[in-house]
């Protein structure tokens, strides 16, 4: 059996890391989101940014797991993740959005 992380400085690290790791994975949604403002993919095209997405993000949840809790899974981290991805969605990637809007249509013009 693994050991488990009794260091609670050592748990609140790796939230904020992870956490880190979720704003991250936000930012890089939304340099696809204005790829997709720029130019509309086709169905499948989008399907394959989507599936490149998502195995970018799977890849690195299981990288930073695999650094933090030696591959463990551990709620706090997943928890990290998913606050951080969400904090990003509603504070920065709204004020990003409304810059890439007029930048989009700019380039479409």
């Amino acid at each position: 059996m693994s050991e488990i992380q009794v260091n609670s400085a050592a748990q609140a690290t790796s939230f904020w890391i992870a956490a880190a790791l979720g704003a991250a994975l936000c930012l890089l949604y939304d340099l696809l989101r204005l790829v997709r403002l720029i130019r509309r993919p086709s169905t499948a095209a989008a399907f394959v940014q989507d599936v490149l997405w998502w195995s970018a993000a799977a890849i690195s949840t299981y990288i930073v797991m695999l650094v933090l809790s030696r591959g463990a899974v551990r709620a706090y981290i997943l928890a990290g993740e998913a606050l951080g991805f969400v904090a990003c969605r509603l504070t920065l990637s709204r004020f990003l959005m409304r810059l890439f809007r007029p930048l989009a249509r700019g380039i479409n013009s």
